[in-house]
């Protein structure tokens, strides 16, 4: 498939990825050629799943990292599940606006590590999924280091990163 013509589309619930949805349907609108992929990231998993306290019994070692597996396993379902109203919702959207039913997927990241901005993320995906634009709302994203958020001016727009470290990647800011 011609990468040109993919859209990645990062949404989320927020006014501004709305915006962002709107405006990549008025642009596909009516245009069978292009294909938009709606993304949302979830969050990275949370300490108390990240590891298990281990054993030194091999044994009880490996059911603990089975039992971890499950949780993960439940806690991603219950987020996906969670969130499949809103992508349904969103598409919705973007076929009101006249882009084909058949020309919208659904990307749920779940291979989100503490540390890693929205934009490393979106790179990684829009090459898995040959998209040759990715498009984001205008929003500011805090920069995230080992200690947690920084706030203040250290503060990055996820469309300036992209637009910084994205290359071979066409990049749509919605205001």
């Amino acid at each position: 498939m011609v990468t040109q013509k993919r859209i990645l589309l990062a949404v989320d619930e927020s006014t501004a990825a709305h915006r962002a949805l709107q405006y990549v349907g008025m642009m596909t609108a009516g245009r069978p050629d292009f294909h938009v992929v709606l993304y949302h990231r979830l969050p990275a998993l949370p300490p108390e799943l990240r590891e298990h306290g281990g054993s030194e019994y091999p044994p009880r070692e490996t059911e603990l990292g089975q039992e971890l597996s499950l949780r993960i396993a439940a806690w991603v379902s219950t987020l996906e599940a969670d969130l499949q109203p809103t992508l349904v919702e969103l598409k919705e959207e973007l076929v009101q606006c006249g882009v084909s039913p058949d020309a919208v997927d659904f990307c749920i990241d779940k291979d989100v590590y503490p540390g890693e901005t929205l934009a490393y993320d979106l790179r990684r995906v829009a090459r898995e999924r040959q998209c040759g634009t990715i498009a984001v709302a205008r929003e500011h994203v805090p920069i995230v280091d080992g200690f947690g958020e920084l706030d203040g001016f250290f503060r990055l727009h996820t469309g300036d990163e992209l637009v910084r470290k994205g290359a071979g990647f066409a990049v749509w800011v919605v205001g």
